[in-house]
C-alpha cells in the first residue's frame, strides 16, 4: 500500500491545474487553493452509464460541473455550488433534464484516488429526488485527467 501511495500522489497532481501537497500522515493528498479536479463513474451492465463530476475548489468554495449520462436515455447535466469541510463537499445541483429544470443537494467524499458520492433517494410521495441524512458514500468515481471529461452542455 505505501508503494502505491506516491503513483495515487501522482496521479492526483496531475489532474489539477496547481499543485497539490501531502497531509502531515504523508498519504492523503491536500487540496490546495484553485485546484481542479475531475471524476468518472461508470455503471450499467457493460460500463455505458456514464456520470462525470468536475470540481472548482478554491479554499472551502465549491463550484463545478456535474452530469448524468445513462446510455440511450435522457442525461441530466448542470452546475453545482457548495462547500468543503474537510474531505467532504457538500453542494446543490442545479441541473435540465428532459427540458425541465430542477435541483438536489449531493454530497461527495474526496478520496486519495477518486470520489464517493452520498446515495440520492426518491420520495414516491412528492415523485422527487432528495439527498437522506442517514445516506451511505457508495457510489464510486474515478480521478481522470480533465482533459478527458466529457463534452456535455451545461446548464448557467
Amino acid at each position: 500500500m505505501k508503494r502505491l501511495l506516491p503513483v495515487t500522489f501522482l496521479l492526483f497532481a496531475a489532474c489539477t491545474d496547481t499543485g497539490n501537497t501531502k497531509s502531515a500522515d504523508g498519504d492523503t493528498p491536500v487540496v490546495t487553493a484553485a485546484d481542479n479536479f475531475c471524476f468518472i463513474h461508470t455503471d450499467g451492465t457493460k460500463a455505458q452509464d456514464t456520470t462525470a463530476l468536475k470540481l472548482f475548489i478554491k479554499g472551502d468554495s465549491v463550484t463545478g460541473q456535474l452530469a448524468y449520462m445513462p446510455y440511450e436515455k435522457d442525461r441530466a447535466t448542470g452546475n453545482i455550488t457548495g462547500t468543503k469541510k474537510g474531505e467532504i463537499i457538500t453542494a446543490l445541483w442545479r441541473y435540465t433534464m428532459e427540458g425541465m429544470d430542477d435541483s438536489i443537494m449531493v454530497s461527495f467524499k474526496l478520496t486519495p484516488t477518486g470520489a464517493l458520492q452520498k446515495q440520492p433517494a426518491y420520495n414516491a410521495q412528492t415523485g422527487t429526488m432528495y439527498l437522506p441524512d442517514s445516506a451511505a458514500y457508495s457510489i464510486k468515481y474515478v480521478l481522470i485527467d480533465c482533459a478527458k471529461f466529457p463534452k456535455v452542455y451545461y446548464t448557467e
